[in-house]
């Protein structure tokens, strides 16, 4: 990635080729990030505790409020959320797509 940035640095074009590239980030970006919502956050509590940090940080300029929001988050859900987490299933088969590599690291 950083080679084919020098590169379109290098030659200086706005092509639309770029344009497709960062659409098409945004739209990776935006699927993970909905999909880490619905798995994450499945109760109001939960949803509150993710939005209020995010308001808190992208209201601010300052830098180091993301990692004091990640860690007070961290903390208010350790504390309090503990009991309400999942019963320590594991993911069904057909959604664990990092079975495959696991095997192969393991064995």
């Amino acid at each position: 990635m950083i080679a084919i940035a020098y590169g379109f640095q290098a030659i200086s074009t706005q092509s639309g080729f770029l344009h497709g590239l960062k659409l098409a980030a945004v739209a990776v970006v935006a699927q993970t990030v909905w999909a880490m919502a619905v798995k994450l956050c499945p109760d109001r509590e939960r949803v509150t505790l993710a939005i209020a940090p995010a308001c808190v940080v992208l209201g601010s300029s300052i830098a180091w409020l993301q990692v004091v929001g990640l860690t007070a988050g961290a903390l208010f859900g350790w504390i309090f959320l503990r009991e309400k987490a999942g019963s320590g299933e594991t993911m069904p088969a057909e959604r664990d797509w990092a079975a495959p590599l696991r095997s192969l690291m393991l064995g």
